[in-house]
């Protein structure tokens, strides 16, 4: 088969696709589906490895085992030599400067190093889309890893096709096949009220695109020899290739990453879009192919997995930075994010990708090259030399790597295990026993009001003979009466926390003691409102980890069904994938006629605004929706959070977030009374 000279309009889809995932990440409030374009390099990556794998012959006469080889080989190197100065650039700086960072990392490391990153997240329950605490720099990894796994695959069922000497139809008709039953397994294991990530690292369930690309190749050639005699054929493309590409680029302003429909419909859609418009490629459309024609793109597109490699980690490292940067300067933060990203990326495509200066032993699997290189080169054994110190540095920093937790989740996770011990943390399986009883015991004496394990309330019989006997003093005796159990409600919220009562002024102590009222939502709630409770005498709280705001409605259908939820609801969400009206509606609907108080987020996440525009907007809109603008209050205290992490409080700030609470409700539902 002749070689063609490529069509710049493939690299142009790259192009386009790469800026939408950077986008997503960047700005997600406008490019909520942006990450809906990885599907399209997996149908670029199987369109052009059906085609490469045609002109390998592997047949039942012959089989042309080095040229497959070869094809491995380059492949392999392609993904990993980049991949590799990434990670050994971020190794190297670590390792010098701040080696304590090795010590948590050691999993990432590995497991992006030898493509199983996807595999790993999965069996650690790791999610792409939710931040319980600080982010890895190498989450993104899982695309490398999956995309060898499609490769490795596709190097299989091609071989055995091309073994069985089928016709390009009937390998276009059994990837098509593929890809259903690869789309049907997502829809099996999707669950709709569940975090999506263990679907969307899957090789089962994200196969289908590779597979669509493939069977593009192979379908192609069926579908021109079926129009060759058509006369409106050009049109006819014209319509498929103008639609498909108004979709492509249509969808990723408007698909969002929670929603069930983008795993049941969104995600195979695309991927089908992707196959439409790399037909339209293939077949010339001028409507598609000027415009993916344009240079930028092109170039972008050039460049694409370098710019993929580098993007997560850069966007991790200034995100830290975020929180000390007032809201009408993030914009520098972008701007330092978008030239860390092109430069970086930019040296890495030119020098691993291009090599336009070779590096011996770090640009190619062609050791016997590089090696009659050196021999002859005294430059060459130089690079060399500095390049095997760098492997040895890297080495070091791998060895030396831990799995530890950072101090931020070790705090959080202490936090947590202080508030509200597990019954798996009792070694013992009597003590466990016996913890399990009185907790079934005590949820009885709330209920029905007994004493199983709750002590009778102790009864001074002279002294109510001696009241009964005080009538002329009984006016006297109720005022006494009403300040002594006042002083003891006083009394008893600071013996458990005296800190958050030196924070409260006393009529809102006395208040908030008897306030009906229920803490529900995510992290926030499962770390602070535990220490809320120490003022609300007569409240109670649920938070779940990771809790989301479209899982969250049935979350509290189920907490309402119980009975648990009091007349004031006070409700912290958005922390982890923001929030979007269809969401506060459902909930708000879910919480009926109670008085719901959402508070606004200042953790530091990218789209905390966009969650306290929500929250202000929805505040308008019902008579009982209130904003607790904890934002403005705790805006100049980081020291309300964790160090390193920026989401979770402190013990110092989740006393903050509970008296700012008190304060808003005594405002709101005082003065109102």
């Amino acid at each position: 088969m002749s070689r063609q000279k490529r069509i710049s309009s493939y690299d142009g889809l790259k192009g386009l696709s790469i800026l939408a995932v950077i986008f997503y990440h960047m700005f997600q409030k406008q490019v909520p589906g942006g990450f809906l374009t990885v599907n399209t390099f997996f149908a670029i990556a199987g369109y052009f490895f059906a085609r490469k794998i045609e002109q390998v012959t592997f047949n039942r006469q012959e089989q042309d085992w080095r040229a497959l080889g070869k094809y491995v080989r380059s492949t392999l190197g392609r993904l990993f030599f980049p991949m590799f100065w990434m990670l050994g650039s971020i190794i190297v700086v670590l390792f010098i400067f701040n080696r304590d960072a090795l010590y948590h990392i050691r999993s990432d490391l590995f497991s992006g190093m030898f493509f199983y990153n996807n595999l790993y997240q999965i069996a650690a329950d790791k999610s792409y889309f939710a931040r319980m605490t600080e982010a890895s720099p190498f989450t993104h990894l899982w695309y490398s890893s999956l995309y060898l796994q499609m490769f490795v695959v596709g190097i299989i069922g091609s071989c055995l096709m091309k073994w069985l000497k089928l016709p390009g139809t009937a390998k276009a008709i059994i990837w098509g096949l593929v890809a259903f039953l690869s789309h049907s397994t997502l829809m099996f294991l999707y669950e709709p009220n569940a975090d999506p990530s263990r679907v969307y690292y899957g090789l089962a369930t994200r196969f289908s695109s590779f597979a669509l690309g493939m069977m593009t190749t192979y379908m192609i050639p069926a579908i021109l020899n079926a129009t060759y005699n058509v006369k409106n054929k050009k049109a006819l493309y014209t319509l498929i290739g103008l639609t498909s590409g108004l979709l492509f680029v249509y969808l990723p302003f408007v698909i969002e990453d929670q929603a069930p429909i983008t795993y049941y419909i969104g995600l195979p859609f695309y991927s089908v879009l992707s196959m439409f418009v790399l037909f339209a490629i293939a077949t010339g459309v001028p409507m598609i192919r000027k415009p993916l024609a344009f240079k930028p793109l092109v170039l972008l597109g050039q460049r694409s997995y370098s710019y993929y490699l580098w993007y997560y980690p850069v966007i991790v490292f200034w995100l830290q930075y975020r929180r000390f940067m007032a809201d009408n300067q993030i914009y520098l933060l972008n701007i330092a994010m978008m030239v860390s990203i092109v430069v970086l990326s930019e040296l890495t495509y030119q020098i691993i990708e291009r090599r336009i200066y070779p590096i011996p032993f770090g640009q190619r699997f062609d050791w016997q090259a590089d090696v009659q290189q050196v021999k002859h080169s005294h430059a060459a054994k130089g690079v060399a030399f500095a390049f095997l110190m760098m492997v040895v540095v890297v080495a070091s920093g791998m060895i030396i790597s831990r799995d530890d937790q950072t101090l931020a989740r070790f705090n959080l996770e202490y936090q947590l295990q202080k508030n509200s011990p597990s019954m798996h943390e009792i070694a013992n399986p009597t003590e466990r026993y016996i913890a399990r009883t009185l907790n079934q015991l005590q949820s009885y004496d709330k209920q029905l009001s007994s004493h199983f394990v709750e002590p009778l309330p102790a009864h001074d019989y002279v002294a109510e003979y001696q009241k009964s006997k005080e009538h002329v003093d009984l006016v006297d005796a109720q005022v006494t009466e009403l300040a002594a159990e006042q002083q003891a409600v006083l009394d008893r919220i600071a013996e458990k926390n005296p800190d958050l009562a030196a924070l409260v002024p006393v009529r809102e102590q006395l208040y908030a003691a008897e306030l009906p009222v229920s803490f529900f939502g995510d992290s926030l709630v499962l770390v602070s409102a535990p220490v809320a409770m120490d003022l609300f005498l007569n409240g109670n709280q649920w938070g779940i980890k990771n809790l989301q705001i479209w899982d969250a409605v049935d979350k509290l259908k189920q907490w309402i069904s119980e009975g648990s939820v009091k007349p004031i609801l006070v409700v912290n969400l958005g922390t982890n994938a923001g929030l979007d009206h269809q969401g506060m509606e459902d909930f708000i609907a879910a919480a009926g006629k109670r008085e719901i108080f959402f508070v606004n987020s200042n953790s530091d996440v990218p789209h905390k605004m966009e969650v306290n525009e929500i929250i202000h907007e929805f505040a308008k809109k019902y008579k009982n929706v209130h904003e607790v603008d904890w934002y403005t209050y705790a805006v100049d205290h980081p020291e309300y959070y964790w160090e390193g992490e920026g989401v979770h409080h402190t013990p110092e700030g989740a006393n903050h977030f509970a008296a700012f609470i008190a304060h808003v409700l005594y405002e709101t539902l005082a003065g109102e009374q």
